[in-house]
């Protein structure tokens, strides 16, 4: 088995992240959700998730997209949602802030984003 790039696991989080979607949206079928934001801090995969021709190297990486564009389309159309992706640069990303750790004093600092979400 070959061993997995960073752009290959943090496609694999997106991926992740559309099965998670799939349940929240069936468990919260009777609150109308028109517009969902995907935050993706890489943007080799921002990239590959918003173009229609990716040319990428592996066929894994392929077939994840694939998945992925399938789910979005079948996402709209069921559920009537838009799903858009937006950048996020590591600074602002809470899942980076959560796997370095994160004192209190620094989620204090840092409470606006957590509240809010990145700008």
């Amino acid at each position: 088995m070959k061993a997995k790039t960073l752009p290959m696991m943090e496609l694999l989080a997106v991926y992740i992240a559309f099965k998670a979607l799939s349940m929240l949206l069936r468990t919260y079928s009777n609150i109308k959700i028109e517009s969902i934001v995907i935050y993706v801090d890489a943007q080799v995969v921002l990239s590959w998730l918003l173009s229609d021709n990716v040319k990428a190297k592996s066929l894994y990486t392929r077939n994840r997209i694939r998945d992925i564009h399938d789910m979005k389309e079948n996402f709209t159309k069921k559920f009537g949602v838009d799903i858009h992706y937006k950048y996020v640069r590591s600074a602002e990303n809470l899942a980076d802030l959560l796997s370095r750790g994160v004192s209190l004093e620094k989620f204090k600092e840092k409470l606006d984003l957590w509240t809010y979400g990145p700008t």
